[in-house]
């Protein structure tokens, strides 16, 4: 797909054209019925990648009755049965509450491996050997005094997903040997805390964005202190009239800046600050949203090479979808799903466009995306010279209309 970005890198001015096309594409999208995958009982989350290495995405779950379970990925959006990943449950569904998946590379041996935590849950590690073939989970005896909000992250890009958690704030350090430091980044963070990474001083270096979970509300900025050691710096405070229930990180405007999204549950909208740089950030843009959603995802659900912005809901009961229409404008919200948890966006039947996976009662729910590839049409030869050029731009809205019209690139 072509963007209005990589026009602009060919064709000095011609930007409007693309932006036009680019944008009246990207108002909709639209999703297979819903197929569940039985996991044998009630999944709590989920987590996609390629974990066995054959280029297709697998879907992994975590499930109330203590064990993780894995769907191969067998192309054009099929997958295996589900495969416990190991022969008993790994917690004890009376006394604890797993809660969280997550998928990320913890060693550095280019492998995808899984973490999990949740309440009174130690975090622990299932680490991939290979071909999909997972070890026994590694108890990292580490547990927070609430219920977590875990992220994997490359907080010192040294290639190892290190371990970030809300409560308390803690970051654990991976080492090739395991997880050898930890330590606070942030004392009075708590379980109602939401976290999100990004250079937000332009650095170069991995900086922390921490909600503040009790009144004043608002956004604490964490520098990265240069150096070898991790250490953070307290360097920016963004007030916050109300709770926010999650935030994310990443550049929706495409400036080669990180945005903030924020969740205000309470409010039932998403808000976007677009980041300045310098650890600074513009007001707050409020986009209405479905009722009290909990979580973000920022991805490009709908492949036209613009971030969206994916909350599951608590009322709505269904993920609510803003499609990024450029320079952080969205579209009005658009509800899929039903009863949905925190929704992966993955490509689950590689035809280049992002699907979503989600935890349900049922087991894990998979909606394939039914939309066109967004953008295609600006790969259409449109002068008929059997080339792709940046000349095709300048017949562009004369002929994206009749291209469109007969089914796509001609």
């Amino acid at each position: 797909m072509v963007s209005c970005t990589r026009w602009m890198q060919v064709v000095a001015g011609s930007c409007v054209a693309a932006s036009f096309a680019a944008g009246a594409m990207a108002q909709s999208v639209g999703f297979s019925q819903p197929v569940t995958l039985t996991t044998g009982g009630t999944a709590v989350a989920v987590a996609t990648a390629d974990f066995d290495g054959d280029g297709k995405v697998d879907i992994a779950s975590l499930n109330s009755d203590g064990t993780v379970k894995m769907h191969r990925g067998l192309g054009g959006g099929s997958f295996a049965a589900a495969t416990a990943l190991g022969a008993v449950p790994l917690w004890d569904p009376t006394r604890e509450t797993p809660s969280v998946l997550l998928a990320g590379d913890v060693n550095g041996d280019g492998r995808v491996d899984l973490a999990v935590a949740g309440f009174s849950v130690p975090i622990h590690l299932i680490l991939n050997q290979g071909n999909g073939v997972f070890g026994q989970a590694i108890n990292t005896c580490f547990i927070g005094s609430f219920p977590p909000k875990v992220m994997l992250r490359d907080v010192n890009k040294d290639g190892r997903q290190d371990i970030l958690l809300n409560s308390p704030g803690t970051l654990m350090i991976s080492s090739a040997s395991g997880f050898a430091s930890q330590f606070v980044f942030l004392n009075g963070v708590n379980q109602n805390s939401a976290m999100a990474v990004g250079d937000f001083d332009g650095d170069g270096l991995t900086d922390l964005a921490v909600t503040k979970g009790e009144a004043p509300f608002g956004i604490r900025i964490l520098h990265r202190n240069p150096g070898t050691t991790v250490s953070f710096t307290e360097a920016a405070f963004i007030p916050s009239q109300e709770f926010i229930s999650d935030l994310g990180a990443a550049d929706i405007n495409g400036d080669a800046k990180p945005d903030l999204v924020t969740i205000k549950g309470a409010q039932n909208r998403a808000e976007v600050l677009v980041g300045l740089g310098a650890n600074a950030f513009a007001a707050p843009v409020s986009h209405a949203t479905g009722v009290q959603p909990r979580s973000v995802v920022l991805a490009d659900i709908n492949s036209d090479g613009m971030v969206d912005v994916l909350a599951d809901t608590a009322t709505s009961s269904a993920v609510s979808v803003l499609l990024g229409m450029g320079q952080a404008t969205f579209a009005a919200n658009a509800m899929f799903g039903s009863s949905p948890s925190t929704p992966a966006v993955a490509d689950l039947n590689g035809d280049g466009v992002n699907d979503m996976a989600f935890a349900s009662s049922g087991g894990v729910t998979v909606l394939i995306n039914a939309s066109a590839p967004a953008g295609e049409v600006c790969r259409a030869d449109f002068d008929k010279d059997g080339s792709v050029l940046p000349s095709d731009i300048a017949g562009f809205i004369n002929e994206w209309f009749s291209a469109f019209s007969a089914g796509g690139c001609r």
